[in-house]
């Protein structure tokens, strides 16, 4: 990952040597999945809205467009303090971990008969609702995603100077 070669060149020690500060780093880091999240989703919006009379189905899509949005603009933010906080090689070990236990998590929910609940959850939540309050989730997650971008940069700035 890019972190990890700015890790192991000292590519932060190079960039504190320029008249920038780490803040303005540290967001331009935040800002690239945020820019790409908001392309994808205002692409996908767009599709939705330039189909004429969209059955039900087809809102309720535009509906978990929004919340995955939010869902995951949040889960980006939680990766960027993870990777800040326990720097790449070993984020990258949580992520793998991660992975394998979700993956089994996965395994027994089936086994357990909790499939069907599984993938039906979301449609529940999304289905035949406004989208206002899916945008009100998103506005959310955009928040929570600003309020972990600055504890990233505290994180950030206490491994650095150390």
């Amino acid at each position: 990952s890019a972190e990890a070669i700015e890790e192991k060149y000292g590519g932060y020690a190079f960039l504190a040597s320029l008249p920038l500060r780490l803040e303005t780093v540290v967001m331009a880091k935040f800002a690239l999945p945020l820019i790409a999240l908001a392309a994808g989703t205002a692409f996908g919006l767009y599709m939705f809205e330039s189909i004429g009379g969209l059955p039900p189905v087809v809102r309720d899509c535009r509906n978990i467009l929004l919340l995955g949005a939010a869902a995951i603009i949040v889960m980006a933010g939680i990766s960027f303090l993870l990777l800040y906080r326990f720097g790449a090689r070993n984020f990258m070990m949580i992520l793998v971990v991660a992975g394998v236990a979700l993956n089994l998590l996965g395994v027994v929910a089936f086994r357990k008969g909790l499939g069907d609940w599984v993938f039906e959850w979301l449609p529940r939540m999304a289905a035949g609702r406004s989208a206002w309050w899916l945008l009100v989730a998103l506005c959310g997650g955009i928040a929570v995603y600003w309020l972990l971008m600055g504890a990233a940069v505290r994180i950030k700035r206490d491994r650095l100077f150390e």
